[in-house]
């Protein structure tokens, strides 16, 4: 537990944010998620431990963490936002309409992006990619 309250800490410590209990909950929440959540989703984990944590309270600390580059937020049709961890392999996606599976994929196509996104100076990459039914629907 002490090695990831470290690891948390320098990430906050590393994008110029002070260490408080909503960030560390937050951040930890979503380091243990297996796909991305909503706010919902972190309030309804926080409230199984039993800690206290109020929705503006994580929209706050997410904006935060989106703004320091430290949070992906993206929305699919209009639905909620949904929240990971920024990583490198992860942006690029495929959306089932369906049953709202989500899967990543890095490939060329990622890379000819990034080359792009270099070559014409912009600051992000966000993209899905939808498709009516996926390998689980079938």
């Amino acid at each position: 537990m002490l090695n990831d309250f470290n690891e948390m800490r320098d990430v906050l410590q590393s994008a110029n944010l002070r260490i408080t209990m909503n960030r560390l909950e937050v951040l930890n929440i979503l380091r243990k998620a297996d796909k991305e959540l909503t706010v919902l989703d972190i309030l309804y984990t926080n409230e199984i431990a039993n800690k206290k944590l109020s929705s503006s309270a994580v929209y706050q600390v997410l904006k935060h963490f989106e703004q320091m580059g430290i949070v992906s937020k993206f929305k699919i049709n209009g639905e909620q936002a949904l929240y990971c961890l920024k990583q490198e392999n992860k942006n690029l996606r495929i959306y089932c309409q369906h049953c709202g599976h989500i899967e990543h994929f890095h490939d060329d196509v990622e890379f000819e992006l990034k080359r792009l996104m270099q070559e014409r100076s912009a600051v992000s990459l966000k993209l899905v990619l939808q498709k009516s039914r996926c390998t689980q629907c079938i």
